[in-house]
């Protein structure tokens, strides 16, 4: 998959992120973290930080803080 979403069940900046998606028709992979920061490894990892959403967007060579 060429995009992947990190984010947290529950959240409204996430759910707006996937709502902008799927308006736009476009394929992601969802990856739902851990609420906790310290268990936010993955994100960290991809993006420099623990703060959701994040999406990578590796056609465009894109990692951001989506809000």
């Amino acid at each position: 998959m060429d995009r992947t979403l990190y984010g947290l069940e529950g959240c409204p900046f996430c759910e707006l992120v996937v709502d902008r998606l799927e308006d736009l028709r476009l394929d992601y992979e969802s990856v739902w973290v851990e609420g906790r920061h310290s268990n936010r490894d993955a994100v960290a990892r991809v993006s420099g930080q623990r703060v959701l959403p994040v999406l990578v967007d590796e056609p465009y060579g894109v990692t951001r803080e989506s809000h």
